[in-house]
């Protein structure tokens, strides 16, 4: 089975707070092991919609972002958290490049399907949604934009996979597509932040050193141009630098 058997046109994240909250406070509990530093975190709106677009070099990201930001987060996820199979699959491949012994390999299966089991029918409760949907991303739009339609706020990692912390990938235009659609459709601007993440591609310990360094607001309709390519292209450029910017001068701060 591969990703485009998978069946998530017109995907509705369900969110249950109260398992959002006990999800959130369990990492909130694990981020008070760590040594973090947090700056602009109170340029986020406190209500309202927005689009938070960090870089992205670990998993870690979505869980420790998600306990810094005291608001929920709907954040756009790796497709195959939404569906057994395909998350079986991901982790048994992980998992039996690391097991050399095949005495162990049940063991790897077992360990892959408890997860999947438990994590799939988990995800989307937290208000989380498919990354890629279609080779258009088109669901993957819509989807956002029906979340901040409701005043939430929404994460989507706009280099669109797992970059490095010394050189973020070129961002995709979708996320300034989110923008410039729900500027279209709404007739309202609404702010992106820059995020810069710092640590997170670290070993998972206590006292590792984390920074999570937020942007001023950025908003499409100040990067209007003739054609829609162009005001998708200079935002993003503008949004790309301005993430770089905070792991610039954010990358050698003391702890």
């Amino acid at each position: 089975m591969d990703t485009s058997q998978l069946k998530i046109s017109g995907f509705k994240p369900k969110l249950n707070l109260e398992l959002y909250r006990c999800w959130q406070k369990r990492f909130q509990r694990h981020l008070k092991w760590m040594q973090v530093k947090v700056s602009g975190i109170e340029k986020i709106s406190k209500n309202g919609p927005g689009l938070l677009a960090p870089n992205h070099t670990n998993w870690k990201d979505i869980p420790l972002l998600g306990g810094v930001i005291q608001r929920p987060v709907s954040f756009a996820a790796d497709i195959r958290l939404f569906d057994e199979k395909l998350c079986y699959n991901f982790l048994f491949q992980f998992f039996a490049t690391k097991v050399k012994n095949p005495s162990l390999q049940n063991a790897a299966h077992r360990l892959s399907d408890f997860i999947s089991n438990f994590i799939v029918p988990r995800v989307s409760q937290v208000g989380s949604f498919p990354a890629k949907m279609d080779v258009n991303n088109f669901c993957l739009i819509d989807t956002a934009k029906m979340i901040l339609h409701k005043d939430k706020l929404v994460c989507v990692f706009p280099e669109g996979t797992l970059g490095s912390p010394k050189k973020m990938h070129r961002f995709k235009l979708g996320t300034a597509k989110i923008l410039f659609d729900y500027y279209k459709d709404f007739k309202e601007s609404i702010p992106a932040y820059p995020i810069g993440i710092i640590g997170t591609n670290e070993s998972y310990r206590p006292g590792m050193k984390l920074g999570f360094h937020v942007g001023s607001p950025m908003y499409i309709e100040d990067f209007i141009q003739s054609n829609e390519r162009d005001t998708l292209v200079n935002f993003i450029n503008e949004l790309r630098e301005a993430v770089q910017y905070l792991l610039r001068t954010n990358g050698k701060m003391k702890y």
